[in-house]
This record gives C-alpha cells, structure tokens and sequence, in this order.
C-alpha cells in the first residue's frame, strides 16, 4: 500500500480559515488512516508492507505552511506506531519524506491565502526557482519503490532534506534562523 495522497495549504495562519486546516487533515492524514484501514486485512494475509509518503516538512514547522507541516508530521508520527503494531503480523511500514519535489503541482491542488509563499507572481517565480536537493518525480518513485522492497523506517530524501531535517534536531534554534531569513528575503523582493 502506497499511501502517495497530498495537497497543501498555505498562507499566513490568521488568514487560513478553520475549514482549510481540517481539508489539510483529511487528505494528508486521514487519507493515510482511513487507506491502511481498508487494506489491513489484505496487508495481514499477504504480509505486506505499506509506504507512506511524507515530506521533511514533517520534522518542523515550515512558515506559511502550518497546516501542511502538521498534517505531515501526523503521518510521521503514524508510522512510527504503526510500525512496532504491525511488525507481529509480519507487515512493513516505511515513510519516505521527499524535500522538494518537481512534477508534484501541491499548490495547484491546494488552498492558497494571504501570505503565502505561492501568492504572488514575483514570489511565485522566485520561489518555483530549483531549491539546492529538489527531486524528479521519478526519482522519488524509485525511492518509494526501493523502501516497498527494502522496508526501512525511514528515508530523508535527497541531502538537502538530510540537512534540513539534521539542523532541524540538533540545533533547532539554527534552523529557526535559516528560515526566517530565507523569508524574510523573499518578501524583500
């Protein structure tokens, strides 16, 4: 089971409405809640091994995008536990967590309000630069692939994410730094 569902929403949080944040959940999360649920018995028969796909978003707060970074640090957290539930019965649970990936269109999928870094055209552009580490699509299907056969707990993607998510546990108030600095250049321009 290949849990691949996502979209994002994104904006500065007081603009976000109560409606956006649950829509964030429901495909993010309760997407991956309600897939395992159906295919538990199959995945118990046939010993299988489910796949989630979450983002390096997930291992902190992303500015603009709390939502998104909470419904996938949710599914982060599901397959930690659901990982040692499972393992008895001889199923597999990996989470894979892209960083940027090119092809995945979120934001053409999402709720987009004030603030956000998908806004405006000028940002727009310089945001849809090649961030350093961005993946192809079929890179990160590989990956995906690879972690159905190989069944690890977890796959950073691409060294930026490894940084990203490294800085992000060992010195959070460094990232915290790096973060509102990139903003705040963003919106300068």
């Amino acid at each position: 089971l290949i849990n691949n569902a996502g979209m994002v929403v994104s904006g500065h949080f007081e603009h976000l409405q109560p409606g956006d944040i649950e829509r964030q959940f429901a495909v993010n999360y309760f997407g991956v809640t309600y897939c395992v649920r159906a295919a538990l018995s199959h995945l118990k028969a046939s010993r299988g091994v489910i796949v989630n796909v979450s983002s390096v978003a997930g291992f902190f707060g992303t500015p603009t995008a709390g939502a998104y970074s909470a419904s996938k640090a949710a599914v982060n957290s599901l397959g930690q536990s659901l990982r040692v539930e499972f393992e008895p019965y001889g199923i597999g649970v990996s989470t894979v967590c892209p960083y940027f990936t090119s092809g995945a269109q979120l934001a053409q999928k999402g709720v987009i309000r004030d603030g956000s870094l998908h806004q405006s055209e000028n940002k727009q552009r310089k945001w849809q630069r090649r961030p350093p580490g961005q993946q192809t699509s079929e890179q990160v299907a590989e990956i995906i692939l690879r972690a159905a056969e190989e069944r690890p707990r977890l796959v950073v993607c691409s060294p930026a994410g490894r940084l990203i998510w490294r800085l992000n546990r060992f010195a959070p108030w460094l990232a915290d730094w790096v973060f509102a600095r990139g903003l705040k250049r963003l919106y300068e321009t």
